[in-house]
């Protein structure tokens, strides 16, 4: 699991994180309640790539991931 470390490294924000595992998983955003109950779950994490690695693993598991693929 490249990504999480990477875009943390690059400075990227949880919020946009989560929202590149929606585009890469899904092939669209995720809806604003999405989106804020995710963030909601890495805040105040020092470090948040293990949550934000755990949302990726529900996302890969998920019915919509494996209708899309």
């Amino acid at each position: 699991g490249g990504l999480i470390p990477q875009m943390l490294k690059d400075g990227h924000d949880p919020a946009a994180i989560i929202t590149e595992m929606y585009l890469r998983c899904f092939c669209r955003r995720p809806a604003d309640e999405e989106l804020q109950k995710l963030v909601a779950l890495t805040a105040g994490q020092e470090n948040p790539t293990e949550v934000l690695e755990d949302i990726f693993w529900s996302l890969l598991n998920s019915r919509e991931f494996l209708f899309n693929h």
